[in-house]
Parts: C-alpha cells; sequence; structure tokens
C-alpha cells in the first residue's frame, strides 16, 4: 500500500483581513503545531489567506475532529473538519 496524503484547508473567503489570524486546533482547543507527518503550512497566508492542515502520511491516530479558527479585528469565526 502506498502511503496517502491528507490536507484540509482553511481560507478567509470574504471580510476584513485587519489583524486577521487563522489557526488550525485539535478539537479539544489545543493549537495544532507541525510535527514531523501533520503539517500546518502557511506559504500562501499573506497571498490568498488561506492554511493548509496535510497529514503526510495520514494514518489512524489522526482520526478525529479539527477546527480552523479565523480572527480579524470585527469577530471570529471557525469551521471544523472530520477525519474518519
Amino acid at each position: 500500500q502506498q502511503p496517502q496524503r491528507v490536507s484540509f484547508t482553511c481560507r478567509l473567503e470574504r471580510g476584513s483581513t485587519t489583524n486577521l489570524t487563522l489557526q488550525w486546533f485539535f478539537f479539544n482547543g489545543t493549537v495544532i503545531e507541525s510535527t514531523a507527518d501533520m503539517i500546518v503550512d502557511r506559504t500562501h497566508f499573506d497571498t490568498h489567506q488561506l492554511i493548509e492542515l496535510r497529514f503526510e502520511p495520514v494514518r489512524r491516530e489522526h482520526f478525529g475532529n479539527y477546527s480552523c479558527v479565523a480572527k480579524n479585528s470585527a469577530d471570529q469565526t471557525y469551521a471544523t473538519a472530520n477525519l474518519y
């Protein structure tokens, strides 16, 4: 079997980019930091207002719920991603 890559993208589609932050969290509220097999890619944050959460390779222990929180000067919101 070939190792598989899975990714989730969190992107601001509209709204103010003033003081914008995007962060991926485990469902328990802990900020996700990049590791050897779980990468938070901010390469396109400045140009496209997006960050990506990648699993390289995806493993059973990655199963779970993740959330992306977007905050700016006006408000904050979040979206969830489920990995089964």
